[in-house]
């Protein structure tokens, strides 16, 4: 038989292993009658078990989760359960090791009550408690800290089914159990959290309850046994109610009844003595007083009472450790010093008695911590000559100060200064014992002591206090040895004394006391406030030009004051090199510079490394650039220059790169170079302005000022971008891992979309590559935010999915606003006109945030979508741009960095781009004016090229379609200096076109911004015309024309777009003027530069809608100048063609009313028959000559009658008819009838009349012009003019 026992448990052991618990099971059961009474079944069944659980312990994985073994876990339970029920419970105690292993497998498969179940077995053993039940009760506790939170009804269900089941353990046997349970239950209570409750208690007091019921129930603990282990167990069980009272502090959850009712319990069961069972009432009272204190405030006094009489009836040397009252203290003092918070944010004190009472309670315990051994000694070395709880002591007199600063916020009457001054003498006594000891906690205590004094003193720089705050922290720091201490923690403590100083008007002493505490810590704060002190004097008219330096070394009163403190050339530089950088982090506050040059020309003189240099020259020039001194930023420039040539020449040598620094130098540069610029700029043109406004001065016909200012900045030097470029390639050549310093990525990413958005101002098709770069670059350091921007501007300029934006979005929430925004532009830029209506609609003022920038993209977008769609109220449209307008030009001074500044004048600029359509469409050249000059302001002071260019255009479209040819000429003049092209023979007869001395030449709309006429020189070509022009001279307009056809680009879209229309503007012109041939000259280039393929605009460009209508305008024009030398059935076609492009509501409109024009002509010439037709005109050219020699413009004897009368003409000609043409605003000198208005004789003209045009906006905006007119009276029909529009008896007037 025993051979077949051993037969048996090799085949379930082998079944085991091979993971087959079914055929395990079913072995055992087929075989068990034969066997259950052989001799060695019951150690072949124990056998078995242990076999299972190595099986079950092999499956164990390193992170504590389980293999599925065999099928299914109910398989291991029901093979385990099977063995046991056979097994003598005398057995057991051999199979501990297994019976944990089962439960813990269990467990951790989340079968609860099965191991709950395995567990009991043990309760059934009659032997003595086996060591596995220590581990059992841990492992209950274990899993139910894994179980946090308990948030559903389950898992309150399965933590109370395990503890439960760890008490009955722990009930049953009653020697080291209870403390294993008790130790065990504190881990729990301390960790506890979920918000689920059960009987309306949280879980933390529910499992509290569970286990004093069962612990106080228990035999042993009612026994007099040894006294010291007794003592130790009460300790556990306060401990325990301690620790729940504190969550309940940190959770605000106060029901101190079920604690009450766990204390009182104690006092009626354990075996106390009076004097013990008082110390737990003690404990009593401070949770009620805790519990009152939060709540209402009443019956305070009564239990403060009742306490400071417990507490002074012991002496400290009559508590002795291991006592009740030892622990009763111990406990106490550790729940009031976890009251910080608590008592900070909702302490409710209703009279200054209580108070009193309570500063009383908390001295008292403060003397017992300092005489008796309370708590932990502050630290646990031999060498320490400290006989007392510092830290205990230290954390109550914290607590003390927490009471003051919150009844400070509250209501300061209830204080009285003479126990505030106590409390402080207490801290400076306590903090000098510990400065001067030798306790290895002391750098601990002190940076926690530190805190504490800054966090009471923060709170009363105001007030009754203040001096005694000054006192306190003047005595503090007078014993303070900053070494080994937090230098920012000791830097803020000074910044708030240096406050104090500075608000007792002690402004010296303040600027010594920081300066001084900046030299010892080394703090950037401290180097900070020093730069912020001296502002706030330099605002009180009091220039402070020392450095720190300087004045330790010089001031006496700091030496007298402050211990002397030597230092070595190293810690000069460092010292300079912080006020430095302090100077940059202040430099949105006007300063003077002289400090910040002293201390440049200093560290430059120092020997620095490479890379600190560069900081010192990029940080100086950030500085400057925020400043007004003309003399540092010449100094920085060409300290700039000079370095960067001697870096890039030592780095090519040595074969070693820092394209970060060189980047941030170039850029640097960049800045510099162009803030000179726009200062010779905004100079010149501010003594223009003066200039111009010099008595008499504008009745002067002709300009004498002369200029020279602002069109040679505009034609932009090589050099300036160079800078740029140079920038741009050095950080493309970075790679991630080169950049250690969090500043150095903060300051690149800022500067990449600086450059960015300087790119987009100018229109330069380079602003895609910094973005992917700044992508790049932000994806591989995981910043999202920068990441996210890129990734925004891409798509806004349609170069990236927006998909990929909005995956990116989820994870920055306060960005979703700039996401709505992004895909806004991208559907418009789509024509997506009902997704963007729906979508902006969508957008509440509350999710803008008051961001400035965001707030005036958004009104952007929404007149951008009403104007696009072409489906909309003119009057609204008015109002919604101006309305944007407003809201960006009222916005942009509330800025506060560079690159808000830079995306707002893209607003603007682009706002008044449309405005400027509209009303040049819509005839309203005096509005159109004030919009232009709005631009042109951006474009000089910002230097914007190919901007200005746009402006120029459109000044110079909307002189021309009110016919005021002097102005218009001068305009394009202008576009043709910027574009660089010399003068030619055609541009020479152009020009005798016009009147030199017109009275309308004072009156031109960008009048401070005219050039005065004179010839365009030959020179060298500037960067403008670069990638077209590879002669090294100027060429003029025609040879360009010729050279770009005939050439395969690439094109740069703004010069090529600018070209045509200069050549559309020349063409009109020369039309308008009855010059055909030079007309049709200038027409056909037009023609054939607009076949030519031209890179595609940026989807955000305002370009996009003006070249959409480029063509079409072309077509619309040149079929006007074939009516007017009469070819109509050729005009007929080209005004089809414009008809099928046109996208333009105003264009659409004059297009089919010449049409309609046309036709109706063409009809009535046919029908009626009495109709005397005029002759048919043939066209002789006079030889040009100028206005001096000859009057005639062109030859008018007997054909000079205009052939056809254009819509522009038609508008003008019907406001000089209408009975208000006096009051009329539009100025056309140019145009009037042959014959003699009745009443209207002569023209009297008004000397700077002040026109006031009331744009049509929701709110009442008024845009006042100032036109300038010529005092000089003209006769009707002194001088021919340039159109003449007759009225002829029995002929239709269209």
């Amino acid at each position: 038989m025993m051979g077949e026992l051993k037969t048996i448990f090799v085949l379930i052991q082998n079944y085991i292993n091979q993971d087959n618990l079914k055929e395990a099971l079913e072995t055992f059961n087929i075989h068990y009658n034969n066997i259950k009474d052989v001799k060695g079944f019951q150690n072949c069944t124990v056998g078995i078990v242990s076999v299972l659980a190595q099986k079950l312990q092999s499956e164990f994985t390193l992170t504590n989760q389980i293999k599925q073994f065999g099928k299914n876990t109910n398989d291991v339970i029901q093979f385990a359960h099977r063995c046991f029920i056979t097994i003598n419970l005398s057995q057991l105690k051999l199979l501990q090791n297994s019976l944990y292993v089962i439960v813990k497998y269990l467990l951790m498969n989340n079968h609860v009550t099965e191991a709950v179940h395995f567990g009991n077995y043990l309760l059934n053993n009659l032997s003595p408690p086996c060591d596995i039940l220590k581990y059992l009760v841990q492992l209950f506790a274990h899993y139910i800290h894994k179980t946090c939170p308990i948030d559903d009804d389950l898992k309150k269900l399965n933590v109370i089914l395990m503890w439960d089941a760890a008490l009955n353990l722990v009930k049953r046997h009653t020697g080291k159990e209870i403390e294993y349970a008790l130790s065990s239950l504190l881990t729990l209570v301390k960790n506890m959290n979920g918000l689920i409750l059960h009987e309306g208690r949280t879980m933390d007091v529910v499992i509290l309850d569970m286990t004093l019921e069962s612990v106080l129930s228990s035999s042993g603990i009612r026994k007099k046994n040894d006294q010291e282990c007794m003592m130790n167990l009460y300790f556990m069980l306060i401990e325990n109610i301690v620790a729940v009272m504190q969550n309940m502090m940190r959770h605000r959850q106060m029901h101190v009844h079920h604690l009450i009712k766990h204390i009182k319990l104690m006092i009626d069961i354990c075996c106390l003595n009076k004097n013990e069972k008082e110390s737990l009432s003690f404990l009593i009272s401070l949770f009620k007083f805790i519990d009152n204190s939060i709540k209402n405030g009443l019956d305070s006094n009564f239990e403060l009472r009742k306490m400071i009489t417990f507490v002074e009836s012991y002496e400290p040397t009559l508590i002795l450790p291991n006592t009740m009252l030892y622990h009763v203290f111990k406990a106490a003092i550790t729940t009031i010093i976890k009251l910080k918070n608590f008592w900070y944010e909702g302490l409710v004190i209703n009279s200054s008695e209580t108070i009193s009472q309570m500063f009383v309670l908390l001295h008292r315990l403060v003397y017992i911590s300092k005489y008796s051994s309370i708590g932990q000694i502050c630290c646990k070395s031999k060498n320490c000559d400290l006989n007392e709880d510092s830290t205990s002591e230290m954390s109550l007199i914290n607590i003390v100060f927490i009471i003051i600063r919150h009844i400070t916020s509250t209501n300061r009457i209830l204080l009285n200064s003479a126990d505030v001054l106590k409390w402080m003498e207490l801290f400076i006594s306590l903090f000098d014992r510990v400065n001067k000891s030798n306790c290895s906690n002391k750098i601990a205590f002190i940076e926690f002591s530190l805190t504490s004094a800054y966090n009471l003193c923060i709170c009363t720089t105001s007030g009754d206090f203040t001096q005694l705050c000054l006192d306190f922290l003047e005595r503090l720091y007078s014993i303070l040895d900053p070494c080994g201490i937090d230098s920012d923690l000791v830097a803020r403590v000074a910044i708030l004394l240096s406050r104090y100083l500075y608000n007792k008007n002690k402004n010296n002493e303040a600027l010594r006391c920081i300066a001084y505490w900046c030299v010892r810590t080394r703090s950037e704060l401290a180097a900070q406030q020093w730069v912020y002190l001296k502002c706030k004097e330099e605002r009180n008219n009091v220039i402070i030009k020392e450095t720190i330096l300087k004045k330790i070394e010089n001031d006496i009163d700091l030496k007298e004051k402050w211990p002397d403190y030597k230092l070595t050339k190293s810690d000069c530089t460092e010292i300079m090199w912080l006020e430095l950088k302090a100077h940059n982090h202040q430099n949105k506050i006007k300063q003077d510079t002289t400090a910040v040059l002293e201390l440049f020309e200093e560290l430059m003189c120092h020997k620095l490394s490479r890379e600190l240099k560069c900081r010192v020259i990029i940080t100086t020039a950030y500085i400057i650039l925020y400043s007004n001194s003309i003399s540092g930023l010449k100094r920085v420039i060409d300290v700039l220059e000079d370095y960067i040539r001697k870096l890039e020449v030592e780095t090519s040598m040595e074969k070693k790169s820092m394209p970060l620094m060189l980047g941030n130098l170039y850029y640097a540069n960049y800045l510099c170079l162009l803030k000179h610029l726009q200062n010779l700029v905004s100079k010149e043109l501010d003594s223009y302005a003066e200039e111009r406004l010099e008595r008499g001065m504008e009745q002067q016909n002709i300009i004498q000022y002369e200029p020279i200012s602002w069109i040679l900045p505009l034609k932009i030097k090589p050099k300036l971008f160079n800078c740029l470029n140079w920038a741009i390639k050095n950080w493309s050549a970075l790679i991630n891992d080169t950049i250690k310093d969090e500043h150095d990525v903060k300051l690149l990413f800022r500067s990449l979309q600086e450059v960015a958005f300087i790119l987009k101002l100018h229109g330069d098709s380079k602003e895609v590559e910094v973005w992917k770069l700044l992508y790049k670059l932000a994806s591989n350091k995981k910043c999202h935010k920068h990441t996210f921007i890129a990734l925004m501007e891409l798509s806004k300029i349609s170069e990236v999915d927006v998909l990929e934006l909005s995956n990116l979005a989820k994870y920055l929430p306060k960005m979703v606003i700039n996401y709505k925004l992004a895909l806004a532009t991208s559907l418009l830029n789509q024509l997506k006109f009902n997704d963007a209506r729906e979508l902006l609609e969508s957008i509440n003022d509350g999710e803008l945030n008051n961001n400035i920038v965001l707030m005036a993209e958004y009104s952007y977008l929404k007149s951008r979508l009403c104007f696009e769609s072409r489906n909309f109220n003119k009057n609204e449209c008015f109002s919604i741009f101006i309305d944007a307008y407003n809201l960006a030009h009222g916005l942009i001074k509330r800025l506060d960095y560079f690159y808000e500044y830079l995306a707002m004048h893209f607003v603007i600029l682009s706002i008044c781009s449309y405005l400027n359509l509209i009303y040049v469409s819509t005839f309203k050249p005096v509005e159109a004016r004030c919009f232009l000059k709005v631009q042109m302001n951006i474009v000089l002071k910002s230097v914007l090229t190919k901007r200005a260019l746009n402006v120029f255009l459109m000044n110079c479209w909307n002189e021309l379609m009110c016919c005021n040819f002097e102005n218009a000429n001068g305009q394009l003049e202008h576009i043709m200096t910027l574009l660089d092209f010399k003068e030619e023979e055609l541009d020479l007869k152009m020009q005798k076109l016009t009147v030199n001395y017109s009275p309308n030449r004072c009156s031109s709309p960008l009048s401070d911004y005219r050039c005065s006429q004179v010839s365009r020189i030959n020179k060298m070509a500037s960067p403008s015309l670069k990638r077209l022009n590879n002669k090294r001279t100027q060429m003029n307009i025609t040879e360009f024309c010729d050279e770009a056809i005939n050439s395969n680009g690439p094109f740069d879209p703004i010069i090529m777009h600018s070209v045509i229309e200069a050549c559309l503007l020349k063409a009109v012109y020369c039309s308008k003027a009855n010059q055909q041939k030079l007309a049709e000259h200038y027409f056909k280039c037009t023609f054939k530069l607009l076949g030519l393929p031209i890179p595609q605009f940026n989807k955000n460009e305002v370009y996009n809608i003006l070249t959409v209508r480029q063509a079409t305008l072309a077509k619309y024009h040149y079929a006007e100048h074939l009516i007017l030398f009469n070819d109509p059935s050729k005009s007929l076609v080209y005004l089809e063609k414009a008809k099928e492009s046109c996208h333009d509501d105003w264009l659409s409109i004059y297009v089919n009313e010449l049409i309609i024009s046309l036709r109706v002509k063409n009809i009535m010439s046919h029908a009626i028959s009495n109709v005397i037709h005029s002759p048919v005109v043939k066209t002789r050219v006079q030889e040009l000559k100028t206005p001096m020699n000859s009057k005639l413009r062109v030859n008018t004897k007997s054909q000079g009658v205009p052939r056809f009368v254009t819509p522009a003409v038609r508008k003008l000609r019907l406001t000089l008819e209408s009975p208000n043409s006096r009051q009329n605003k539009i100025k056309t000198p140019l145009i009037r009838g042959t014959e003699k208005i009745k009443n209207d004789l002569t023209v009297k003209k008004k000397v700077g009349k002040e026109n006031i045009v009331k744009s049509t906006t929701k709110q009442d905006v008024e845009i006042k012009v100032r036109e300038k007119r010529s005092t000089r009276k003209k006769e009707t029909t002194e001088q021919p003019p340039s159109l003449i529009i007759k009225r002829r008896a029995d002929r239709l007037n269209i």
